[in-house]
């Protein structure tokens, strides 16, 4: 380092931050690496592989929503955001017993076009599940309440 004095009365060297900005990036990519990230989905608490362990109360859905709509088909059941076969009223058992969360109530909201057979076998599948909290709604019914 030269200090020798110039006409522009600027300094003599100027600061290198290149090193400091790569150590700077590396401490940024340390931390996102080894942060726990919370990536439960409240929608539906389940892995392909079963239940989800380890979880807190909070973590849990309050309430597992399924929805009946009526189409050409018969019934289209949707549990959650997954949708299954049109009068598949098995899967909705199968599901419900692979998310085992007897606290969690079920909200099952149908379609006004379907029979009382349809949303009965719907209801007969939800009480085989070992979710014994059910409540019924009729689809389309909550945009209605923030309508009005």
């Amino acid at each position: 380092m030269t200090f020798d004095e110039r006409d522009h009365g600027e300094p003599a060297e100027v600061i290198d931050v290149s090193s400091m900005v790569d150590v700077v990036f590396i401490l940024l990519a340390f931390f996102v690496m080894t942060a726990t990230l919370r990536t439960f989905e409240h929608g539906l608490a389940m892995s392909s592989s079963g239940p989800v362990t380890g979880l807190a109360a909070q973590d849990l859905p309050q309430q597992v929503p399924i929805e009946l709509r009526a189409v050409d088909a018969g019934v289209a059941i949707t549990i959650g955001q997954a949708a299954l076969a049109p009068n598949d009223f098995a899967a909705v058992t199968d599901t419900l017993t692979l998310l085992d969360l007897p606290d969690s109530t079920v909200v099952l909201r149908s379609d006004p076009k379907l029979t009382i057979e349809q949303v009965s076998q719907a209801i007969e599948a939800v009480l085989a599940s070992p979710m014994k909290k059910l409540s019924l709604a009729r689809l389309g019914e909550r945009a209605e309440r923030e309508e009005g």
